[in-house]
């Protein structure tokens, strides 16, 4: 995200990604799971990310050197992993104890920049299926109800997701303003989605994972080039995460990053 000229912090670097449940199952940690962790690393290190949401990743995972990771449940076995960087950024209050349950984890911080003191609220978060559903609407509302809790130390609003809804389903303005963080007199800035995340099962035909803020001149995709060679272009699934869903020949749901 690019910041606004008067603004002595001029960009972040913001990293989501859902690299699924399965990939971290006992028949699968080997392979699919150890080497999504990695990959979780070498992301943080190559683009030295400033602010992370990683849903499903086990608790086990440790970040390098320099960054924390902070994972709230949402049942079912479910989390959702804030990772900072953490010499640039401190956790600040108030703190937040964002849950939904029934499998859907939603996690809300607020940071200060070391240097600069600019302060931001993040929300990482796995939202449930159906856009149009009234449980939809009620985890939107959750998200919103925790961002709030921050508003008296700052206005601004980032939110890193697996949003399970298409942009023709549910758009980066409708999330911001469902949750009641779009600013008035504020043009929020729009990402632009080269290719679609969703999913190894459905041969990515979803905008699913989101990277949204209600501040900021721009927000622009960064591809990774080492990754860009193992997904054939971010079209395919790297070849360490195709597995099926536990007894089952389905194939599972790795989704692919965005940064």
């Amino acid at each position: 995200i690019a910041m606004a000229h008067s603004d002595q912090l001029k960009g972040m670097m913001l990293f989501q990604f859902n690299p699924h449940w399965e990939c971290f199952k006992p028949q699968n940690a080997e392979g699919c799971g150890r080497q999504a962790m990695a990959l979780v690393t070498e992301l943080l290190q190559r683009h030295n990310v400033d602010l992370a949401n990683v849903v499903e990743l086990p608790e086990s995972y440790k970040p390098p050197k320099g960054w924390s990771m902070n994972c709230r449940p949402g049942g079912g076995g479910d989390t959702t992993c804030i990772i900072w960087r953490s010499n640039k950024w401190e956790v600040i209050g108030p703190s937040t104890e964002c849950w939904f349950g029934r499998g859907r984890s939603c996690n809300v911080m607020t940071f200060e920049h070391v240097a600069t003191k600019f302060k931001v609220s993040l929300a990482g978060a796995h939202f449930p299926h159906g856009a149009g559903t009234s449980w939809y609407s009620e985890f939107l509302g959750i998200l919103g109800m925790n961002l709030h809790k921050s508003k008296n130390v700052t206005e601004k609003v980032i939110i890193l997701a697996d949003s399970n809804a298409g942009l023709h389903q549910k758009s980066d303005f409708s999330i911001l303003t469902e949750t009641g963080v779009l600013l008035p007199h504020v043009k929020a800035p729009q990402m632009w989605y080269s290719y679609r995340t969703c999913c190894n099962n459905i041969g990515y035909h979803g905008f699913f994972d989101r990277i949204i803020a209600n501040f900021g001149s721009k927000l622009e995709l960064v591809k990774d080039e080492v990754y860009e060679k193992q997904s054939n272009g971010y079209k395919s699934t790297p070849a360490f995460a195709r597995v099926n869903l536990p007894k089952s020949g389905t194939w599972g749901e790795y989704h692919q990053p965005i940064l």
